[in-house]
């Protein structure tokens, strides 16, 4: 086996056999990004290739679904008839005073700081 090598039905993907930590690693570089798994005892490099990148597109896959179920805002649609990407309030925002606490006279030392 070559090294780095490519697995046919993971095309886009390059693979190679590192050595780091005194540990035998399989990295994974494709579509800008780089992924390392530690080669186990009994392993093969090709079942270590084949799993993580099964593993990364099922991870890549969940978030995607999430994230368009669940991870677009509510949008506005303005005068002029575009979206606007603003969320839309339901309620004005009025922010609330700030409680202080009655601790006592403040140091000067922390007074000097705020300046």
């Amino acid at each position: 086996m070559a090294n780095p090598f490519q697995i046919r039905w993971l095309a886009g993907w390059w693979f190679q056999v590192i050595h780091e930590g005194g540990r035998v690693l399989l990295e994974a570089r494709g579509y800008g990004i780089c992924l390392r798994r530690p080669l186990l005892a009994g392993e093969t490099p090709r079942d270590v290739a084949d799993r993580m990148i099964w593993q990364e597109d099922r991870r890549r896959r969940m978030i995607k679904a999430v994230w368009q179920h669940h991870g677009q805002p509510d949008t506005e649609t303005s005068a002029t008839g575009s979206v606007s990407s603003v969320p839309v309030a339901a309620e004005p925002l009025v922010a609330e005073p700030l409680a202080v606490a009655e601790s006592g006279p403040v140091p000067e030392a922390v007074v000097a700081c705020l300046r």
